[in-house]
């Protein structure tokens, strides 16, 4: 399974993904590719979706080793990131909310 096949098999993450690799085109400081390769790592690894979704929501890759030198601002940014995931993962029209690209349909 190539990256961007492993990555698409969540369209959750893989939208999120998309969505701050769009908005980040233009970014002299961001390396191009990090981000993807580091969330395919993260699959393969079997970090949970929710935590990989945190990373790529948030910018930080959050551990009990590194816990004690983020703020509690940054902790709960990336707790609420992890809620964040669980909540669309729930949601009928998951692409179509992270992606910002249209409204969600009601469901009937």
């Amino acid at each position: 399974m190539t990256e961007n096949e492993l990555i698409q098999s969540n369209p959750i993450l893989a939208a999120a993904l998309a969505k701050v690799e769009r908005e980040n085109r233009e970014a002299k400081n961001s390396p191009k590719g990090f981000l993807r390769s580091l969330v395919a790592s993260c699959l393969k690894a079997g970090m949970g979706p929710e935590k990989i979704f945190a990373v790529i929501k948030t910018g930080r890759v959050v551990t009990e080793q590194n816990l004690q030198y983020l703020s509690k601002e940054d902790v709960k940014e990336w707790v609420e990131a992890c809620n964040e995931y669980h909540q669309l993962a729930r949601t009928r029209d998951v692409v179509a909310r992270i992606s910002g690209r249209s409204k969600p349909s009601k469901q009937k």
